[in-house]
């Protein structure tokens, strides 16, 4: 109690230090121009790529009408919580002179309100080891001194860790994530021959599995540069990723085949171990639940067992790993297995004494769950449902996965959770020793020139480097720096070099505390389509035909679906709008409008025309009868709502949700009236097209804004200690090794 009373005193005497609880001088500050010529005009972003990112200031003078005809100094200077700028409140800028404003006028699409502060390859990042977070300030005294009263500084919002919400300061540089680090690797590979595996799961059989596995796998570690063998000491622990592999027949060495990642992750300051799962390549049963019994085995030979006796385990291994921070990764029935051992290891008595913290999955199975979606088993147990932070990478064009159940998997999974769905991906790419695909390449393309092409297995691999070192740091390193790779779009340069890969991605955060406002999540009880998650009305155009539909593939309807869920269906044939009623709910405070879209495949009445995009236009209305900005929702995703994309070997289209984060701050730009307290309605208009046929899911109110001065005093010390945890706790960007 007193320590939380001594917490309470200090972020009061830092909030105070950092000005009045409403003052209107902390603001988005650092992002990229837009090619618009409608608002927003800038995307204010805290992550860049160093080597590749220009960093821009975005002044919205509409919001600090005294600040006219004034003249300021850009400082781009290192991150400071607020206890250290008010020690010390010196700026020294890191790029080699500050920038210089005067007679500050006009609006954001004006270039003199977008300065360039920041080229590429800033020589001060390269003194870190891989990312590194910065402040922007205007300076309006002009003496080099952050002064809270008059000065402007760039916070950006929330962050989430654990089970609470953190605010962030400042923006993040980074290095690419799948740019090889600064450890050597080099491996050891353990043989203890065959062991037996038991278990009994809870399913309606309530089946025993017996099984004989070999208890065989390889650790990858970051050597010692002196003692050649022996783990590095430059770090007294390292979180360690286990790594599962697929079904391919008789290949003993299939767990050898993801060198591509343990290279990486090795090199960056973890420890992996793939282990040899070919004792359980039978098709039928599938032997998921197998896999994760054989998974769990392997963590305790590895971590725990009193009976292992490799000198290498006891005397390197178990003494370097953190025990705190482990993490499964696995491919096709792998990545269904680390499921299955998410839940043998939960059920544990007592518990271990290692703790799992993340999962992945590469092109995951769900056979253990009939294809038509229906509540029908096709093994004694599952189907697998995530339970913690879970990121499924899958591919377009993977005829392993006709229906690419991984999405279902991501679909049921709890929140946190993060899809990436790469378009001209396959199957077997993801591990180096599988063939790369049953096609002959390149893709025989129709004549259309829109059509992707087949992504080799290098470019592939790099785009599951990123994403996946990138989740890994999130949830074994705490280094949130790396959030916004998946609910912005700024893409990594591993991605950018693929030739125009398109990557959709799905994010869910947790929404903890006041952090989410659900608007409709389609999945009313009685399936009506003209009532929201608020209770609130729906409304719609008369060109408009919505709907709420379970969006699984059924037989009988064959529309080639990849998510496991009900979800809003726009079908138009003109243009029209679909409105969202949110009377009653403030939203001064949330920093992000997001939501789920398709373009709907169905080989019977597809109103899309074949490859080509679709966009949503978004705005918001007040009671008072303001209108905010209308935002292109292809604005905020890395391209348009996208077109279909099938393999040779498919018999219809995929329909795959991505995300589309838009900042309330776009809404507002430029001095548009809203009063964001009093909000009436949330609109979407369905253009340019004059027909089509999209869907729609989880429309949610996300995130803090701490930007927001709040209209409203102070009345209660609950509020203020709110308050103050919002605008004072500092970024959480810990370095955790490399």
């Amino acid at each position: 109690m007193n320590r939380i009373f001594n917490i309470g005193l200090l972020l009061l005497g830092a909030c105070f230090l950092n000005g009045c609880l409403n003052a209107p001088f902390v603001d988005h500050l650092a992002g990229t121009p837009l090619a618009t010529t409608t608002p927003p005009y800038f995307h204010h972003k805290n992550l860049f790529i160093n080597n590749e990112d220009d960093v821009h200031l975005g002044f919205d003078l509409s919001r600090y009408p005294t600040k006219n005809g004034t003249d300021c100094d850009v400082y781009v200077v290192e991150h400071k919580h607020p206890n250290q700028w008010r020690i010390d409140p010196s700026l020294v800028d890191v790029t080699g002179g500050h920038h210089t404003m005067t007679n500050i006028g006009g609006n954001m699409q004006q270039n003199s309100n977008r300065p360039l502060l920041w080229s590429p390859n800033i020589p001060d990042v390269d003194n870190y080891p891989y990312f590194k977070d910065y402040d922007i300030v205007m300076d309006f005294g002009q003496d080099a001194q952050y002064d809270t009263l008059h000065d402007i500084i760039d916070y950006i919002g929330e962050f989430e860790l654990g089970n609470a919400v953190f605010p962030s300061g400042g923006f993040t540089v980074i290095k690419d994530p799948a740019e090889q680090g600064s450890f050597d690797v080099e491996d050891y590979r353990y043989d203890e021959g065959n062991w037996q595996i038991w278990g009994s799961c809870e399913c309606p059989s309530d089946s025993t599995i017996t099984q004989k596995i070999s208890m065989l796998g390889r650790i990858y570690y970051p050597e010692d540069p002196i003692s050649s063998g022996k783990i590095s000491n430059q770090l007294d622990k390292y979180p360690l990723v286990l790594i599962a592999h697929g079904l391919r027949g008789d290949n003993i060495f299939s767990y050898q085949g993801f060198a591509y990642l343990t290279n990486l992750l090795v090199s960056r300051g973890y420890i992996c171990v793939s282990v040899a799962l070919h004792d359980l390549d039978a098709t039928s049963p599938p032997q998921i639940y197998e896999r994760g019994l054989a998974i769990i085995e392997h963590l305790d030979y590895l971590l725990r067992d009193a009976g292992t006796t490799d000198a290498f385990i006891l005397n390197q291994l178990r003494p370097k790993v953190d025990y705190e921070r482990i993490a499964l990764l696995g491919h096709s029935r792998g990545g269904e297995g680390i499921i299955a051992a998410q839940d043998i290891y939960q059920g544990i008595t007592p518990p271990p004494s290692y703790h799992i913290e993340a999962l992945c999955s590469l092109a995951p199975t769900d056979v253990t769950q009939d294809p038509s979606g229906n509540d029908v088993l096709l093994s004694p147990c599952g189907p697998y449902t995530p339970k913690l932070p879970y990121l499924m990478i899958a591919a377009t064009r993977d005829t392993d996965l006709v229906f690419n159940p991984g999405n279902r998997i991501l679909n049921r999974a709890a929140r946190p959770k993060y899809g990436i769905n790469i378009y001209g991906g396959n199957h077997n790419n993801f591990n180096m020793l599988w063939p790369p695909d049953e096609y002959p390449q390149p893709y025989p393309s129709p004549p259309d020139p829109l059509d992707w092409p087949m992504l080799s297995a290098s470019a592939q691999q790099n785009i599951a480097k990123s994403y996946v070192h990138s989740f890994m740091n999130i949830y074994l390193k705490d280094q949130q720096a790396y959030l916004p790779l998946f609910n912005d779009y700024t893409p990594p340069r591993s991605q950018r070099i693929v030739d125009a890969p398109l990557i959709l991605h799905s994010y869910q955060p947790k929404g903890w505390a006041n952090t989410r406002l659900t608007i409709d999540h389609f999945d009313d009880l009685a399936s009506n389509i003209n009532i929201n998650s608020l209770s609130n009305p729906n409304s719609n155009g008369a060109g408009l035909t919505p709907d709420e539909e379970w969006m699984v593939y059924a037989t009988g309807s064959p529309v080639y679906f990849t998510t496991y869920s009900n979800g809003g269906r726009m079908e138009w044939k003109s243009s029209d709008y679909f409105r969202f009623e949110i009377k009653g709910k403030k939203i001064l405070h949330y920093g992000y409008l997001n939501f789920r879209v398709a373009q709907r495949f169905d080989i019977n009445s597809n109103q899309n025309d074949p490859y080509v995009s679709q966009n949503i236009e978004v705005y918001l209305t007040d009671a008072n009868g303001n209108t905010s900005n209308r935002v292109d929702a292809s604005t905020y995703c890395t391209y348009e709502i996208p077109y279909n994309d099938k393999h040779p070997g498919s018999l219809y289209p995929k329909t795959i949700m991505q995300t589309v984060t838009i900042p309330i701050r776009a809404f507002t730009a430029n001095g548009a009236h809203l009063d964001l307290d009093n909000p009436d309605e949330l609109t979407f208009e369905f253009e340019p097209r004059g027909k089509g046929d999209v869907l729609i899911d989880d429309v949610e109110f996300l995130g803090l804004d701490i930007s927001e001065p709040d209209p409203k005093p102070v009345t209660s010390f609950g509020q203020l200690l709110r308050l103050i945890f919002i605008k004072n706790w500092p970024k959480k960007a810990v370095i955790y090794g490399n």
